[in-house]
């Protein structure tokens, strides 16, 4: 991953639930990211963007409303 954020312009991240995450009959208890995304953006992508001098840009594809507050200091 680094080798391609190093020669990257920027670093778009695409994100959210896969389709058996919540909806009708499976409400979700929590509104954190799924499967440690957000802990893999913020701990692993965000460091080496930010080392090579990248904008990043989250997609969140969501079925149901998500906490992207840890997006927040991500470079921009």
């Amino acid at each position: 991953a680094e080798s391609q954020i190093s020669q990257a312009d920027n670093v778009v991240v695409v994100v959210g639930h896969r389709n058996n995450d919540g909806g009708e009959g499976k409400d979700r208890s929590t509104v954190v990211m799924p499967r440690m995304q957000a802990e893999l953006i913020r701990d692993s992508i965000a460091p080496l963007a930010q080392k090579y001098g990248k904008k990043i840009v989250v997609w969140i594809q969501a079925k149901t409303m998500v906490d992207a507050s840890m997006f927040k200091d991500l470079p921009a």
